[in-house]
């Protein structure tokens, strides 16, 4: 079996090949893809304006250079094939991105600090230390305000509907 061969039977089985509609992959995987510096291959819905989750200034668009986009599932295997045989390309871009995204939490030990934290808090807790938590930032806030303002439906166009007379 060549190596092309090989990719395309394992996308078969990760696109449930066969007429199954399913995602390829969740958007928040690429950004663990992201974090570990490996190539990745983005398919993109040709209709993903038409989402109503869609945001033109969301980082899953503004990032699209990050790694190879495609707009046809077809182009998968070609893609992965390249990606794999050259896994440095856009890595400079990848790894700018995921110190943007991440900072200094790509080395490998991000569980140990949740769990050294969550102990930690643990033991203050048995101490009676325990603070209540602080109240989240206003900018948070606005974030989430201005977030679901846009997603609100009357921001969105009306339906055009046709009526029977005319």
């Amino acid at each position: 079996m060549s190596a092309s061969d090989a990719v395309r039977q394992r996308i078969a089985l990760v696109s449930g090949a066969g007429g199954a509609k399913r995602h390829l992959m969740h958007p928040s995987v690429v950004f663990e893809f992201l974090a570990l510096d490996r190539p990745i291959v983005l398919v993109t819905n040709p209709r993903h304006r038409a989402d109503p989750a869609w945001l033109e200034d969301d980082i899953v668009w503004r990032w699209r250079d990050l790694g190879h986009e495609i707009g046809d599932a077809g182009e998968l295997p070609a893609a992965v094939a390249a990606a794999l045989g050259d896994p440095g390309a856009r890595g400079e871009r990848r790894r700018s991105y995921a110190q943007t995204l991440f900072g200094r939490f790509t080395d490998g030990r991000n569980a140990d600090r949740a769990a050294e934290h969550i102990l930690g808090a643990g033991r203050r807790v048995e101490r009676g230390e325990h603070r209540a938590a602080a109240a989240l930032p206003a900018t948070w806030r606005w974030h989430d305000v201005r977030t679901r303002l846009r997603q609100h439906p009357a921001r969105r166009p009306p339906s055009v509907t046709m009526s029977a007379s005319g």
